[in-house]
């Protein structure tokens, strides 16, 4: 039998459970649900690191990342972030419409860090908020290799990135000779 202030603990402990579960199903509804969103392709090209808190991921560099302005920009590496603007290119892939220190009105838009690789240059580098593809853990290392060949072979290597009004993004898959992903990797021995 639990004791009165036991029983308040547990009422407390379940709240807290209950509340700590709240925004992370509120952001998976609200992007799961959405029917505003455009979706961009990027070429990319990647490598596979480890972490020991994330675990095995892919990691990659959307392409384009650079983009020559008329004016410098006011930002810094890592401290103030910049705007970039997409529009579809001519190829079918992503391109840069724009970069501004300044949020950029309408369009298609996520918030990343520009940084200049010479100071005399007004030729930035980007890079974006959308650059990690995360695969089981088991199959980390049978996905890097696929998706290293491919890219060493020069096959097509992209990844689908939808964008919100908001400025949010999230990753939908990343594609090999245009199948997804999961379609290139063995299924596991059992």
């Amino acid at each position: 039998m639990m004791t009165k202030p036991n029983s308040i603990r547990f009422v407390c402990l379940l709240l807290a459970f209950g509340a700590a579960l709240v925004w992370p199903v509120m952001r998976i509804r609200q992007f799961e649900c959405a029917t505003d969103y455009t979706v961009f392709r990027f070429k990319v090209t990647l490598y596979d690191p480890y972490d020991l808190m994330r675990g095995r991921y892919l990691r990659f560099q959307a392409l384009p990342d650079s983009h020559t302005v008329e004016k410098k920009l006011d930002v810094a590496w890592r401290r103030k972030p910049g705007w970039v603007k997409f529009a579809e290119g001519k190829n079918g892939f992503a391109r840069i419409a724009e970069l501004s220190d300044r949020p950029i009105p309408g369009g298609v838009k996520v918030c990343a860090h520009p940084y200049k690789p010479e100071q005399k240059q007004r030729r930035y580098r980007i890079e974006y908020p959308f650059s990690r593809y995360f695969v089981n853990e088991k199959d980390a290392a049978e996905a890097e290799a696929v998706v290293r060949n491919a890219v060493r072979a020069k096959r097509p290597a992209e990844v689908l990135v939808r964008f919100y009004p908001d400025g949010n993004f999230m990753i939908e898959e990343l594609r090999i000779d245009g199948k997804p992903l999961r379609q290139h990797l063995h299924p596991r021995k059992q």
